[in-house]
């Protein structure tokens, strides 16, 4: 056993288990199908899913990391609780335990923001941190936008598996409304490499909570396992303001650019005001590229939020070349136009960068201006 971590779910411990299994022979062996369970000290036995045995064949020499999870009853003393392994069964033998391993105590560790911590499983070991968390009005609720960094700590290039995102909010499963935005669509990461990439999932706006959770899953087919976690608490959405005059840097490979404010201005009638913005995008990349579709709400002091519509061009922009965005939005007589706050941002559907002229489902890298 190499490492065990547990954390509470309700009135479940949900434990993590990870073992390295090494072939000592000469030859390729194929793991037999051994059977897996929690013995507790109050005398129960609970079985564990052990799918990730199935079919898994080392070769001479060869070492792997395997995942197992399993719920326990809260209930039961979590720090006296060992993983049993039992022989597979054959009809008219009996089947005798193979192995028993003290599964060590340890609450699952908090990441801190900005912090890397290295985690390791099959396919690598990794440095992951939490580089930024939002928490942004989107339609009639929020959107939680957390944008992780894994970085390859080892010296063989990796090729990261398809993966999806489990997320819980305090007790509150988001899962469901989560997805997984990669801008770059990057697939590999060489020695050293990094790549950043968002979690994405909606909130109700009056639902607060102190914890969230964010684990990483490897899809194979029908097979679900973990690939990494974060989990943290306390998390302030703190967002940099760009001053008047100053821009706006989409870092974004393949469509990076310079935004900045060229006016704004508030046209009145008796029923509703009007606030227009015009941006002007610079395009900081060397080839010719398609813009990001920006989204953009703005925002009263009374944290009333406004969805605008945003215009801008299809076509492709030369390098250093600049193309006009339009912002507006019709706003209640009531709120003080003297002091909104506008928010912009790149949008994003189906897990990825939304093309231009498309519905946008989520916003990632948002910024207000002041």
């Amino acid at each position: 056993m190499k490492s065990a971590s547990v954390y509470a779910e309700n009135d479940t411990a949900k434990w993590n288990l990870q073992f390295r299994v090494e072939n000592l022979c000469e030859k390729s062996v194929k793991l037999p199908t051994y059977e897996l369970s929690i013995q507790t000290a109050e005398g129960y036995s609970i079985p564990v899913n052990a799918k990730a045995l199935d079919n898994v064949t080392l070769k001479a020499l060869e070492e792997k990391l395997i995942d197992f999870s399993a719920d326990v009853p809260l209930h039961v003393k979590q720090n006296m609780l060992q993983l049993q392994i039992t022989e597979p069964a054959v009809e008219g033998k009996f089947s005798f335990p193979a192995g028993r391993y003290k599964i060590p105590y340890a609450q699952e560790g908090k990441n801190h923001l900005g912090l890397e911590n290295i985690m390791e499983n099959d396919h690598g070991t990794f440095g992951v941190k939490l580089s930024s968390y939002q928490r942004l009005p989107w339609g009639d609720g929020d959107q939680i936008a957390a944008r992780i960094s894994i970085r390859n700590t080892k010296a063989l290039t990796v090729q990261l598996p398809e993966l999806k995102a489990k997320v819980n909010a305090d007790m509150r499963d988001l899962s469901s409304t989560a997805q997984i935005v990669v801008p770059n669509d990057q697939t590999t990461l060489a020695p050293n490499e990094t790549v950043e990439m968002y979690v994405l999932a909606k909130v109700p706006y009056s639902y607060n909570f102190n914890q969230l959770r964010i684990e990483l899953q490897e899809i194979s087919g029908e097979d679900v396992t973990r690939f990494l976690s974060l989990n943290t608490r306390a998390l302030n959405n703190v967002m940099n303001q760009v001053a008047v005059g100053d821009s706006y840097r989409i870092h974004t490979p393949g469509k990076k650019a310079e935004v900045r404010e060229r006016m704004t201005t508030v046209y009145h009638d008796s029923s509703s005001n009007l606030i227009y913005t015009e941006l002007e995008m610079a395009s900081q990349e060397t080839r010719q590229s398609k813009q990001v579709q920006l989204v953009a709400y703005y925002k009263s002091p009374d944290n009333e939020y406004f969805e605008a519509e945003v215009s801008q061009s299809s076509n492709k922009t030369s390098p250093n070349g600049k193309n006009l965005v339009t912002v507006w939005s019709k706003l209640p007589l009531n709120v003080n136009t003297s002091q909104l706050v506008l928010y912009v941002g790149e949008g994003v559907a189906g897990g990825k960068l939304t093309e231009l002229g498309e519905e946008s489902t989520a916003v990632i890298g948002s910024i207000p201006w002041d």
